[in-house]
């Protein structure tokens, strides 16, 4: 909550969940989620702070070896409905990364946790050097993608690459280096998938300042570098190793970059790459975004990420996922079609209905009214009204849970029926 009060910072994570001895929680997770670091955290949530739960790291015994599966997924799953955080990543290195039997087993916790949370962001925090992942974190990745995890992002670690790697040259164009090998390698394992979508699942992960291998440092200039890559290409994270490094002073590597010249400095140059909300005037652009609700702040959702025709549209906790993308299109006059990202289809008033009530859903794309939305500015937002029924897209009865129904109603400009575009 320091951080952000000082430093604006709305989205961290919390690193690293590994075992304790058996299936039991240790390592810096377990510090920051008991006692005052567990309220701390639980107040940023409240706020609005977006938090991930990174397990595994570069130490320690990983769960996976400690835990047997049901055990595995009980351990995660009252820590995600304790503090009330659905993004997970797990940070997979060194000796343990090329352990198969690990690889079945976290991939069927993943499976579980999946299919209790449709919506659940994962990540995986992998090794890289400036041509791309190495086999043992390909390997990884294929066998997440055939067992069925769907993978919301591959972060690649931009650090540490060894001087043999890095001498001569600057971290910032080393780190665009590793993400462009990067997308060509999973473009071969993530298949059906656009060049818009891959990059969309790449996050780059740099140290900021003195890396470890100590000819290696990440200057300010090198992360202007990253973050204007990260804009261009649409990357979905861009993050750094880590918070309490951002500030100036000297002493270890763990509390200082020993190039900051301010607090915030990295967090401020790099933030800049977040995704940002349309202002309320004019028109909104052609993109992508996530449409957040002005009323209850949790996103527009197609219901357990289905890509079925009458799959509902709800609101739920902003996450991340394709289930809460949508590719939003002018198609002239202010009147847009909007596509789910991850199923493709349209949003949609059902059966073409006209009365009050009728019910939001996705169907296949077929260019007519109930398909049409006209997107105008109204109060601290937009308004969507559908070319057909005339009425609006509201949340319905003022709603502020998660799957709270979304639906369409005569427009009154009342804040269950205004919305934001976050590109």
């Amino acid at each position: 909550m320091q951080a952000r009060a000082e430093g604006g910072l709305n989205a961290a994570t919390i690193a690293f969940g590994i075992s304790g001895g058996g299936c039991t929680l240790s390592g810096g997770m377990e510090n920051i989620m008991s006692g005052n670091g567990k309220t701390d955290v639980q107040q940023f949530v409240a706020a609005g702070g977006r938090v991930i739960l990174s397990f595994g790291g570069a130490s320690g015994s990983y769960l996976e070896s400690r835990c047997s599966e049901t055990d595995m997924f009980n351990l995660i799953r009252n820590i995600m409905d304790t503090h009330k955080v659905y993004s997970l990543d797990f940070d997979i290195e060194g000796s343990q990364l090329g352990v198969a039997s690990l690889n079945t087993t976290r991939n069927n916790v993943i499976k579980r946790l999946q299919a209790a949370y449709p919506n659940l962001y994962v990540s995986f925090t992998l090794p890289v050097d400036p041509a791309g992942l190495p086999g043992g974190a390909l390997t990884l990745l294929r066998s997440a993608n055939s067992a069925g995890v769907k993978v919301s992002v591959v972060n690649i670690m931009a650090m540490d690459y060894g001087a043999q790697s890095s001498s001569g040259r600057n971290m910032g164009d080393l780190a665009i280096s590793a993400a462009n090998a990067t997308f060509g390698q999973i473009k071969g394992i993530f298949t059906g998938r656009t060049d818009a979508q891959l990059w969309a699942m790449i996050g780059i992960t740099p140290m900021i300042g003195v890396n470890d291998v100590t000819s290696e440092v990440f200057r300010q200039a090198d992360a202007q570098k990253v973050t204007d890559f990260a804009r261009q290409k649409k990357l979905g994270l861009l993050s750094f190793w880590n918070l309490q490094r951002d500030r100036p002073g000297s002493g270890s590597l763990n509390d200082f970059s020993l190039v900051n010249t301010r607090p915030y400095e990295f967090y401020q140059i790099m933030k800049v790459a977040k995704d940002t909300t349309v202002p309320p005037v004019g028109s909104v652009a052609n993109g992508r975004y996530t449409i957040v609700s002005a009323h209850s702040g949790k996103c527009v959702d197609v219901a357990a990420a289905s890509t079925a025709d009458g799959a509902n549209i709800q609101q739920y906790q902003c996450n991340g996922t394709g289930a809460q993308a949508f590719d939003v299109t002018n198609m002239g006059n202010d009147v847009y079609r909007i596509l789910n990202a991850n199923s493709g289809k349209a949003v949609d008033v059902a059966s073409s209905a006209g009365n009050d009530g009728a019910n939001i859903q996705q169907w296949t794309s077929n260019n007519t009214g109930a398909q049409r939305f006209v997107i105008k500015a109204s109060g601290n937002g937009f308004s969507l009204r559908n070319q057909s029924s005339g009425k609006c897209m509201d949340v319905a009865d003022w709603s502020t849970a998660d799957g709270g129904n979304i639906h369409q109603w005569t427009c009154a400009g009342t804040q269950n029926q205004v919305f934001r575009f976050v590109k």
